[in-house]
């Protein structure tokens, strides 16, 4: 029914959303990682953006929880493909760029040096280093 919903472009009912979330629990002959794919493939195609970043973290997070590692990991790829995918990726990468600001920062290197090499604007730099020198 949600499927048809979606399709359609019309709005899911929070029982919709749930079915969608839960696909992969219910009795089917595909495998649970499949199925964990194929809800969030079709999650992608919500027109509500909140409802479909709902849906898209919501059957992630259930399903890493019956997933083994590497079918985790493989539901990643898929994850990686949606918007709140991009913004995970875009976030991790900013908080790897501070971590490495930061050693550069114990390390003596420059300011403009380190903005260069981690992308970080100078102005983030300066209040990394501002708060190291309070720590």
């Amino acid at each position: 029914m949600h499927n048809n919903k979606i399709k359609a472009g019309q709005d899911l009912t929070d029982i919709d959303m749930l079915n969608l979330v839960l696909l992969p629990l219910m009795r089917h002959t595909k495998p649970k990682r499949d199925l964990a794919t194929s809800s969030i493939k079709l999650a992608q195609a919500i027109p509500d953006i909140a409802k479909r970043n709902a849906c898209i973290a919501a059957a992630f997070a259930f399903a890493s929880r019956y997933l083994d590692a590497d079918e985790t990991s493989k539901l990643v790829e898929v994850l990686k493909m949606t918007d709140i995918g991009a913004m995970l990726v875009t976030d991790a990468l900013k908080e790897r760029d501070v971590e490495i600001a930061t050693t550069m920062l114990k390390d003596g290197v420059g300011i403009s040096t380190i903005s260069r090499y981690t992308g970080l604007d100078e102005a983030i730099v300066r209040q990394l280093q501002a708060e190291l020198e309070v720590a």
